[in-house]
């Protein structure tokens, strides 16, 4: 039987500043960002696991910069943009935090996809 899936978007044109409270047990799938236009100003965007664990826990999955390959397009599959394809496990109560200073101000939609572990 699948899993269910769990879905969360945001958009605007200021700075990205997303905190997801998981509140079961689940995978991150894929996170995608689209920008309007690609970013000019050179600042990354960083996929942070906030570990419910603490500090020695917390794990950064990925750090970005967009504006130096003009990309207006961002996959993420698994919680990593090169190496890892499986998805990353997040505990009851962990956070994804998805931050980006946005300083060109462009209009952005993010789309973060979650599944139930098993």
């Amino acid at each position: 039987m699948p899993r269910a899936r769990f879905v969360a978007r945001a958009t605007g044109a200021a700075a990205i500043d997303i905190d997801h409270v998981c509140n079961d047990v689940m995978k991150l799938e894929q996170i995608t960002i689209h920008f309007d236009s690609a970013p000019t100003t050179s600042e990354n965007i960083t996929i942070i696991k906030d570990s419910t664990g603490g500090a020695a826990y917390d794990t950064t999955l990925v750090t970005y910069d967009p504006s130096v390959d003009d990309a207006e397009d961002i996959v993420i599959i698994g919680g990593t943009m090169h190496y890892n394809t499986e998805p990353v496990t997040f505990l009851q109560n962990d956070i994804l935090k998805i931050d980006y200073a946005n300083t060109d101000e462009n209009t952005y939609g993010v789309e973060v996809i979650f599944r139930q572990a098993d």
